[in-house]
């Protein structure tokens, strides 16, 4: 994976309906989890975290993103979409797709989604290593991640654990 950071990944917690008996591998199948407001400061990006507070793992998810205000400096342009600003990046960013994008991950594999969907109406499905942990980030340029601002919000569901 380009730009691996050395870091690990900040962890990120629902927020949902206390749930009184929670099956770690079944913890949100078909139930929507909603993380608000996620930080776009953390360069290893976050780990998502089931409804159990273990890390989430699914091999298909539906997600969707919402609430997109962010600064990839300060005084810089607002981010207020998922493909972040629309162009290809230079060889410098961590990703090498969607500048300043959101972008779902399984880190040990490599495998690096941009994500797309900003409407409830048209969910993004994504498949995924259910072995690993899932990771959300934004992309941009390795080492500068410490003067952004803002957040973003994300919508998902299990499809299959």
């Amino acid at each position: 994976m380009e730009g691996s950071p050395q870091s690990p990944p900040v962890d990120a917690a629902p927020i949902h309906a206390p749930l009184e008996s929670v099956d770690a591998n079944a913890a949100a199948a078909d139930a929507p989890l909603f993380y608000k407001h996620l930080a776009v400061n953390s360069e290893p990006g976050l780990r998502l975290l089931g409804v159990d507070g273990n890390s989430l793992r699914a091999s298909k998810i539906s997600i969707w993103v919402d609430d997109i205000f962010w600064r990839y400096a300060f005084g810089g342009p607002a981010i207020e979409s998922p493909l972040g600003n629309g162009t290809q990046p230079p060889g410098n960013f961590q990703y090498g797709f969607a500048a300043f994008g959101i972008v779902l991950l399984n880190p040990t594999q490599a495998s690096i989604f941009s994500v797309r969907s900003d409407s409830p109406a048209n969910p993004q499905e994504v498949l995924l290593n259910n072995g690993l942990d899932i990771v959300i980030n934004v992309n941009d340029v390795i080492g500068t991640y410490g003067d952004n601002n803002g957040a973003y919000s994300l919508n998902l569901t299990v499809l299959q654990p």
